[in-house]
């Protein structure tokens, strides 16, 4: 481990030389002006990512001989460079100039019970992207995987039968587009979980409780963080901040992987057990698991076959 910092960035990478360029020259002002520290922890990567990454010797690379996952290469980032707060950036994300860092910092360190934040984010072509969610139950799943029911709640909502129809209509609207209600003006707003794409997390957090469950290997590992320091007593904000900008599929097929899903789907088996185990809610999200991940029609049988027959 190197040194304390007040800033380190993290970033994660896995064959990502198509977008690491531009993640690592978008932080190059904060290294120059601010002795903010970069490390890239990269998932052995088979592309040009290392040699990418090796041009600037500013930043630490740490090379992975296999592939850990999301988090666990989080955590040997943070491991790596001493530092206040760690900034968690994903490798197909970059800063615009206007992002101001050391504002969130100086919030963060005025209010200590604020264990991450999270910030605004935007597609390429500066549409609006989520980027903090309401937690996972069994009732946002049903929504998610039966937009029938959604569509029912709304015809409901549409014909006028009472406020209390109304507010439930709304709600499941809500789990539908499965982000957090914000109010359209704000400096910080409290919320449940924060996409971990462009997240800042205390230093002081992560030295007395660790930050990703290893235990998880590609998704669910960012809402887990949150839910877990929400019930250590800790709060989850996002900022109203100039936009990080994140690819995150866009403009691309978006092609379905049977590998990534399966990941997917043994990462949130694992999270619902750990999180919902003992519950109604919990045995609904595992029956809807298959669907949430796999969808209806091919992908879903074969997963079914190849699992259970």
């Amino acid at each position: 481990m190197t040194e304390g910092v007040q800033l380190s960035v993290v970033i994660v990478t896995f064959n990502s030389e198509q977008y690491i360029e531009n993640c690592i020259l978008s932080l190059e002002h904060l290294v120059l002006k601010n002795g903010v520290k970069v490390v890239v922890v990269d998932n052995a990567s088979s592309d040009r990512t290392l040699e990418i990454v090796g041009r600037h010797s500013w930043v630490s690379l740490v090379p992975l001989k296999e592939n850990l996952g999301f988090g666990t290469a989080n955590n040997i980032g943070c491991r790596h460079i001493s530092a206040d707060y760690y900034f968690l950036l994903n490798a197909d994300a970059f800063l615009n100039p206007d992002v101001d860092m050391f504002r969130v910092i100086n919030f963060m360190q005025s209010e200590k019970d604020v264990a991450v934040c999270g910030l605004k984010m935007v597609y390429p072509d500066g549409a609006t992207q989520t980027s903090s969610y309401t937690f996972s139950s069994a009732g946002k799943w049903l929504v998610q995987v039966l937009p029938g029911f959604y569509r029912f709640m709304r015809l409901v909502s549409a014909l006028g039968l009472g406020k209390v129809l109304a507010k439930v209509s709304k709600k499941y609207s809500s789990y539908r587009r499965n982000h957090q209600l914000i109010p359209p003006n704000y400096d910080t707003v409290k919320v449940d979980w924060v996409c971990g794409a462009a997240m800042l997390v205390s230093g002081e957090y992560i030295e007395e409780f660790g930050l990703f469950d290893e235990n998880i290997f590609l998704y669910g590992e960012d809402e887990d963080v949150c839910l877990m320091a929400k019930a250590r007593g800790r709060r989850i904000i996002e900022v109203n901040s100039p936009p990080i900008v994140h690819v995150h599929g866009w403009n691309s097929s978006n092609r379905f992987s049977p590998v990534v899903a399966a990941l997917k789907f043994d990462s949130l088996e694992y999270f619902i057990k750990k999180h919902y185990s003992g519950t109604f809610g919990g045995s609904v999200m595992k029956f809807l698991l298959p669907i949430y991940v796999f969808g209806f029609g091919r992908n879903l049988a074969e997963f079914l076959r190849e699992k259970y027959f």
